[in-house]
């Protein structure tokens, strides 16, 4: 066989491999398939997860340069729409963050999460400096927080077993993480520690 030829079966072999983890995964728990699949094959998946989430990312923070708001808000939206339709791709980010070994696969899942976080806080920066965005909030802690609000609607989907919650959960979600990001007129009261 042509090395070219050879080349392009590998990739569907991959391709075909992806889809069989994302349709598994999305029917169950990606810890009661593990055994079914190798590290390798787990690597596959994640890595396209990741290639697929990011170029997503890089759309919606293209689109909209000008405002960083909309940057965060069109990702987020993005973000859900894309697990709407791949639901198998968040269930095989979070099962390989919580595996307890060190594998090729949950290196790729934090290195996509690091990644995305420290995308998100170089936007969350640039909002700070045009106004956007409370200047007084940590950007890494307001990216972390960011990407936990869409995993919690992964878990508020799992537990209601419908993908629908994405949409339903979807503009709230936002609207809190947006006034949560928004700058707020705070009084001399107000200031200090917060309670514990």
């Amino acid at each position: 066989m042509a090395p070219a030829r050879r080349g392009r079966a590998g990739e569907e072999k991959r391709a075909q491999t992806v889809r069989e983890l994302l349709d598994l995964a999305a029917k169950g728990d990606p810890a009661d398939i593990a055994a079914a699949a190798s590290d390798s094959m787990w690597l596959a998946a994640m890595e396209w997860i990741e290639a697929q989430l990011l170029a997503e990312a890089e759309k919606a923070f293209g689109a909209n340069e000008a405002s960083a708001l909309q940057a965060m808000q069109a990702a987020f939206f993005r973000h859900l729409k894309f697990y709407a339709r791949h639901p198998g791709a968040p269930r095989i980010i979070l099962g390989l963050l919580q595996q307890n070994a060190e594998t090729a696969a949950k290196r790729a899942a934090a290195r996509y999460y690091k990644g995305c976080a420290a995308r998100l806080a170089k936007v969350i920066r640039k909002g700070q400096k045009c106004g956007e965005f409370d200047p007084s909030i940590d950007a890494e802690i307001s990216a972390a927080f960011y990407l936990g609000t869409i995993h919690g609607l992964v878990v508020q989907t799992l537990v209601a077993g419908d993908v629908a919650a994405f949409a339903q959960g979807g503009p709230t979600a936002w609207r809190l993480l947006r006034y949560g990001l928004a700058p707020h007129a705070v009084s001399s009261k107000s200031r200090g520690s917060p309670a514990p």
